[in-house]
């Protein structure tokens, strides 16, 4: 019943922001930055052994040292179609924690695709939610928008993360410890 709670809420939310959004194809688009490549990150602790990627306990870890209001870990893969469009066939192992509000923009995706070409189609659909997300927030919650715009949708190898918060930075060098 609580999924199906959240799930609604989502999709209401969804609705309210696109039809709050200013349709003006003028306006610049809010683009993605900051690409890693697997070379750019990581993937050992200081013993030199690799740390095991678990995206769920990734996500406690963030969870564990940062604070948030009103967030809420969504396990069900459903929400990767309904969200994102990610097909379930393309995910190894996700985790997922947003605002249950929809009008604060934090939200924090971690995914380990399958293969590289699985892994190109979730950041391909992560980044369309991304500018999606900038652009119903950029008239609508102008300051909300600040956070999505210092934001950005990362790979590396077979992983896509995005993360939209205040500390973002510091919550990103916590998923790239295990990348």
């Amino acid at each position: 019943m609580k999924k199906l709670l959240i799930f609604a809420t989502i999709i209401s939310c969804m609705f309210t922001f696109v039809a709050c959004g200013n349709n003006d194809s003028s306006k610049k688009e809010t683009k993605p930055n900051n690409k890693t490549s697997s070379s750019d990150v990581g993937n050992s602790n200081e013993d030199g052994n690799k740390k095991e990627f678990d995206a769920p306990s990734i996500l406690d870890e963030i969870i564990e040292n940062n604070s948030f209001s009103d967030m809420t870990k969504l396990e069900d893969a459903l929400f990767l179609e309904v969200m994102y469009g990610i097909s379930e066939a393309d995910v190894k192992q996700f985790a997922m924690y947003i605002n249950e509000t929809g009008i604060i923009a934090d939200e924090i995706i971690i995914i380990e695709a399958v293969d590289d070409e699985a892994s190109k189609r979730v950041c391909d659909l992560i980044t369309n939610w991304y500018i999606s997300k900038g652009a119903q927030m950029k008239d609508y919650l102008p300051e909300e928008y600040k956070k999505i715009e210092k934001s950005s949708v990362k790979s590396s190898g077979n992983y896509v993360y995005m993360v939209i918060a205040d500390n973002n930075s510091e919550i990103e060098k916590i998923i790239e410890k295990y990348i």
